[in-house]
């Protein structure tokens, strides 16, 4: 009889701490939910398809640039700066491109 305060409030801490552990176990669960929806852009085939549309934008950006000079919209000196960085940077991914084909 004289333990049964005791057990009274070791069964309210139990109730308490189970409570705590029930919200930290849905807090966990909702953070690994997020964790693998983000993870899923980091995969392999998402890389290869980011950096396959990169590779097209700036192969479409450079002949945009060709166009512009051949209609007169820009001269030979802007022409050259932008037209070089705009391949350079083609280059620069499909290379990173063949390098993952080739790894993967």
């Amino acid at each position: 009889m004289k333990m049964k305060p005791e057990i009274e409030g070791l069964q309210r801490e139990i109730k308490e701490l189970r409570t705590i552990e029930k919200e930290k176990r849905a807090n966990v669960t909702k953070l690994i939910d997020d964790q693998q929806r983000i993870l899923k852009n980091f995969s392999i085939g998402a890389l290869r398809s980011q950096l396959s549309e990169a590779v097209s934008k700036v192969e479409e950006s450079s002949e945009e640039i060709v166009q512009k000079f051949n209609d007169e919209e820009m001269d030979l000196t802007q022409f050259l700066r932008t037209y070089i960085k705009a391949r350079t940077l083609f280059h620069q991914r499909a290379a990173k491109q063949e390098r993952m084909n080739l790894l993967h």
